[in-house]
């Protein structure tokens, strides 16, 4: 039996370069969870070493940059907004703290080059397992986007306002 497929927008974008992107968005966010192209994405994004992330005083977003191993699969980001992030330091009990803190910022310092071992996704809330044992977790906002994820392909999930995804995948360029 075929699941009926959620209702899709087309969005059509254009670069600097005059390049132009089709992407396709599933305007239902509940029915992104059992898409199989969502499971895709987060295994490709599992097992990527984190390369980067940046925590800035000006920018609401704390950023994790994984830029793709092999050099062919494309850079993904996360992109964290929500103030409050529950962190589980190795050895440690979780605990919530602001996501501009300075456990944030020297917890990350000691996961660069680690890799992503666990991503999951439930209810909007995302939680990201990292090899050596630093666990971050961020619940889904009634009000606000709280989280991204960005691929340099044009894949982008968003967790909107209460839980629900909206996934705009990669497609076809014209």
């Amino acid at each position: 039996m075929t699941r009926p497929r959620a209702p899709q927008s087309r969005i059509i974008s254009k670069d600097s370069a005059g390049k132009v992107t089709v992407r396709t968005a599933d305007v239902e966010g509940a029915a992104a969870l059992t898409d199989p192209r969502l499971q895709q994405q987060l295994d490709a994004l599992r097992g990527q070493r984190l390369s980067q992330y940046s925590i800035s005083r000006f920018d609401p977003a704390l950023t994790l940059s994984f830029w793709g191993e092999p050099a062919t699969m494309p850079s993904r980001t996360i992109q964290i907004e929500e103030d409050t992030i529950e962190i589980t330091p190795p050895g440690q009990q979780p605990r919530q703290v602001p996501a501009r803190s300075e456990l944030i910022a020297t917890t990350l310092l000691d996961t660069l080059g680690h890799r992503l071992s666990q991503i999951e996704i439930s209810n909007g809330h995302l939680r990201l397992t990292f090899g050596n044992s630093v666990q971050l977790d961020v619940a889904p906002h009634q009000q606000w986007e709280d989280w991204q994820i960005y691929s340099e392909d044009g894949l982008e999930i968003v967790c909107v306002p209460g839980g629900e995804l909206t996934i705009f995948y990669p497609g076809p360029s014209h």
